[in-house]
């Protein structure tokens, strides 16, 4: 058998770099509809704190990993988030979770993407965070 040379190992590096890029920015696009058109102040406020807890953490990235060990995905641990986290919510509900996606049209393989689901975050807490004093 051949050895991958270097060419095919940059080439596939760059389109799995643009690839993840892609999922990201759909992810924004949803997330920024979702706060503008169906998110509820608090759902909103409970993301945003999410995300400046990971980050002061150090692990808002690896929050939306698939392969961080929990046996949820990450579009399930973000509904689960953002529906109160265990202290109000309790533990994800796939069956709740997959319901809320499918509400805001997501296909079913972006609930697993954890670039789109982090885009999503993103794009949700940053447009949310552009109105929140004004609000």
């Amino acid at each position: 058998m051949q050895e991958p040379n270097d060419e095919m190992i940059e080439r596939l590096r760059a389109s799995k770099q643009a690839a993840l890029a892609e999922a990201y920015s759909n992810g924004q696009d949803y997330g920024r509809e979702w706060a503008e058109k169906k998110a509820e102040w608090v759902e909103l406020t409970r993301l945003a704190k999410l995300r400046d807890q990971k980050c002061q953490e150090s692990n808002w990235e690896y929050f939306f990993d698939e392969d961080n060990g929990s046996a949820w995905g990450p579009g399930e641990n973000l509904h689960q988030q953002i529906m109160g986290g265990d202290e109000v919510y309790g533990n994800p509900d796939r069956k709740e979770a997959a319901e809320f996606w499918e509400y805001l049209g997501l296909p079913e393989e972006d609930q697993f993407d954890g670039e789109f689901i982090r885009g999503f975050a993103d794009g949700a807490v940053d447009l949310f965070e552009s109105v929140a004093s004004k609000v």
